[in-house]
């Protein structure tokens, strides 16, 4: 073996060492395209989710279990004397108020746990209606969709 030899020998192996290295680089690109597309459509779902997230939120709160139904009301219990006498005042003169008056009438005959349960729900919830949850709001849509044929 002679050094022209040893030269050549060496340009070989050089030469598949750089063969093995472009591979070795292709084949991350791919895995690092592959990762990147995952990740921008993982995104890209979780951006939908969110939007149909909120679509829904804003449909349960502003129309209740089904559009044209049920109403649902924000309200806030009214405890504090002042306010109280405001609200008098403004229903007694029939002009547009922000105030309602209402007395629960299946708290009649000793039965007080309707309107007490009903002043819990407005202090927990603050809705009149109580709006359904996303997920059954999400079911109501699903089944009204089954029923009519869409």
């Amino acid at each position: 073996m002679t050094i022209d030899d040893l030269g050549n020998l060496g340009d070989a192996i050089s030469g598949l060492v750089a063969v093995v290295l472009g591979i070795v680089a292709l084949l991350g690109s791919r895995s690092a395209w592959a990762d990147w597309r995952a990740r921008q459509q993982a995104e890209k779902e979780l951006a939908e989710e969110q939007t149909k997230e909120l679509r829904l939120n804003r449909e349960r709160t502003m129309r209740g279990w089904m559009p044209g139904g049920t109403q649902v009301y924000g309200v806030q219990l009214v405890t504090e004397p002042a306010e109280l006498s405001q609200a008098l005042d403004e229903l007694k003169d029939g002009r547009p108020s922000d105030y309602v008056l209402l007395r629960v009438s299946e708290s009649e005959a000793g039965n007080v746990n309707r309107a007490y349960s009903l002043r819990q729900m407005v202090m927990s919830q603050g809705y009149v209606a109580q709006a359904p949850s996303t997920a059954e709001y999400e079911a109501l849509q699903r089944g009204r969709e089954l029923t009519s044929g869409k």
